[in-house]
């Protein structure tokens, strides 16, 4: 210990201010062993031996002398004197000891910049990723999994793509929302699907809606409209009423089904209830579709007419008649200022509601082919016309062009049945058993 011990009245680099050097005793320990802590040896810290942590040997403690050296270093000396005792220190260091203190800067000199900052600012530089580069930073610590996944920066995220899922009216996690979208969009791409049967109707099954959420209506040639949650494959409401078949059925509200039949009527059903609300009157052969835009709603019949209808009132607004045969399908644009009408005539027919049904353009035979089972306008892109039929073949126009933009061979002399779309796809259902997924850009 007599080594260790330094003269009383040794003098500092500053001058001639003496420093008293004091031996180190018990009472000092506690609060060498705090100054210290982070330069402690521990199990863990990284060797350049291959030795495994477990086979190491237990850690001493320091002894007497050490603790002397740390008190002086910590109480006694000068910047100029800490500064001379660590040069000729690291000169004893091996190579091993040498890269464990190079491993105890890096860690003391790194900064969590990104957690230091203001959230703002945090989120502001956090925007700028993408989505995958996000996943990852969250992989990083718990707060940048905090900071990555806030909802301020997936929200725009999905601003930025089309979502396709239901969004609640105040979503709790838009990453969530992303990442259902994600599994949607590829699921669609990759074919993967879960088949649920529902088993209730006793005769054919002539048409479905989907609420976008969790509820399917159909109707059938049983005279029924059922209601199901496609979720657990239960049955929640069957509604009867009608005389005959059920040909068309669309949800109008979260409460409100309204339904077409072959008994020439259209009923407005409460889907809480299950109860008829009104009964739509005016057709004088059975009703085979209906399109509902806002609260407009529009229905084809055999009758050879389309009528539009106000369903706040349940009122009729206009007749648009024109075709020479039953009209089999109908659809409105997305304002319900557009209509158009397919026919067994072979004429798909464009009107405007707005000028006491004013026919805009007629899409004649040689144009169209066999008669007309579906006719829909898409949302997106705008300004095109999706026909499907008799003769197998899914075709989409241009409105201002009387000739087909592209031509879709569905199916090998089968009718198509139906048909759903989007700015992206084409989806028909064939009499030949088979469903189709469509680009819509490169068929």
């Amino acid at each position: 210990m007599d080594d260790y011990v330094c003269s009383e009245h040794q003098v500092s680099a500053k001058g001639d201010a003496p420093y008293e050097y004091h031996p180190v005793t018990e009472d000092d320990f506690p609060k060498l062993v705090k100054s210290t802590s982070e330069i402690q040896l521990t199990r863990a810290r990284p060797t350049l031996s291959g030795t495994s942590v477990r086979n190491l040997p237990p850690i001493s403690p320091l002894p007497t002398n050490a603790w002397q050296l740390l008190h002086w270093y910590s109480n006694c000396w000068n910047d100029v004197e800490r500064n001379e005792f660590l040069h000729k220190l690291l000169k004893k260091f091996d190579a091993r000891q040498l890269y464990y203190v190079s491993c105890i800067l890096a860690i003391k000199q790194s900064r969590d910049y990104l957690s230091l900052l203001p959230e703002h600012l945090a989120l502001r530089i956090l925007s700028f990723l993408t989505p995958v580069d996000l996943l990852t930073c969250a992989k990083v610590s718990r707060m940048w999994n905090i900071l990555s996944s806030h909802n301020k920066i997936w929200r725009v995220k999905c601003q930025l793509v089309k979502i396709d899922i239901p969004v609640p009216a105040s979503p709790t996690s838009w990453k969530k929302i992303y990442k259902e979208n994600v599994f949607l969009k590829s699921n669609w791409r990759e074919g993967n699907f879960k088949v649920i049967d529902l088993r209730g109707h006793t005769a054919k099954v002539h048409c479905v809606a989907f609420d976008g959420q969790s509820r399917l209506a159909s109707g059938s040639k049983d005279n029924t409209v059922r209601l199901w949650d496609i979720k657990s494959g239960q049955l929640i409401h069957t509604f009867r009423g009608h005389t005959k078949g059920v040909w068309s059925v669309k949800f109008f509200t979260n409460h409100l089904l309204v339904s077409g039949s072959y008994d020439n009527t259209i009923k407005v059903w409460n889907s809480r209830s299950g109860a008829c609300t009104r009964t739509l009157l005016g057709h004088e052969g059975c009703v085979w579709d209906l399109a509902l835009k806002r609260h407009y709603l529009a229905s084809a019949s055999q009758d050879r007419s389309v009528k539009i209808w106000d369903l706040d009132s349940c009122t009729l607004m206009h007749t648009l008649a024109g075709h020479a045969q039953a009209v089999f399908c109908v659809d409105m644009d997305k304002e319900a200022t557009t209509v158009i009408s397919g026919s067994a005539d072979r004429s798909v027919r464009i009107w405007n509601p707005n000028h006491s049904g004013q026919q805009m353009k007629l899409f004649g035979v040689e144009a169209v082919g066999l008669k007309i089972d579906n006719a829909k306008i898409p949302d997106k892109p705008r300004g095109l016309l999706v026909t499907a039929g008799e003769e197998g073949l899914v075709k989409y126009w241009k409105l201002h062009s009387k000739h087909s933009h592209q031509t879709l061979k569905a199916s090998h002399g089968s009718q198509v049945n139906s048909i759903y779309f989007d700015e992206t796809k084409i989806v028909s259902a064939c009499a030949d058993f088979r469903i189709r997924i469509w680009n819509f850009h490169t068929p």
